[in-house]
């Protein structure tokens, strides 16, 4: 199992289809992209995703010029339902190949706060997101 943590920051712009054909080369199971918008760089990267075989992909859906965070895999994933964090956009978890993914974006200065407490408490529960 290969897995790939990106910051492609700012959504990737006119650098998308080097990091494209960067993230394919790599042959990973599973990306966590953070950074990501979905927006015109954000949609070519999810179309050559997926040409690539990536069949699973999830994000949050946000404005266009809003960082938030994108997870793909080529085996069946399933979205997580992760409650508490203080914006939409931060976090995103999915059930896979066993395992919980939980992709961050981090926001800046005193609102990291609230995307900290949750994964905290994530970590600390004793059972699963559901």
């Amino acid at each position: 199992m290969k897995l790939l943590a990106l910051n492609i920051r700012q959504g990737g712009g006119t650098r998308i289809d080097p990091i494209c054909s960067y993230l394919i080369a790599q042959d990973c199971d599973a990306l966590v992209i953070s950074e990501f918008r979905r927006n015109t760089p954000g949609d070519q990267l999810i179309k050559a995703l997926r040409r690539a075989g990536f069949s699973h992909i999830h994000h949050n859906n946000t404005d266009s010029k809003q960082n938030t965070v994108m997870l793909a895999t080529k085996q069946a994933s399933n979205l997580l339902k992760i409650d508490g964090c203080s914006n939409e956009w931060s976090l995103i978890g999915i059930s896979w190949a066993g395992l919980q993914l939980v992709g961050t974006y981090f926001p800046q200065r005193k609102d990291k706060a609230g995307v900290f407490n949750t994964l905290e408490t994530i970590a600390s529960s004793d059972h699963n997101v559901s």
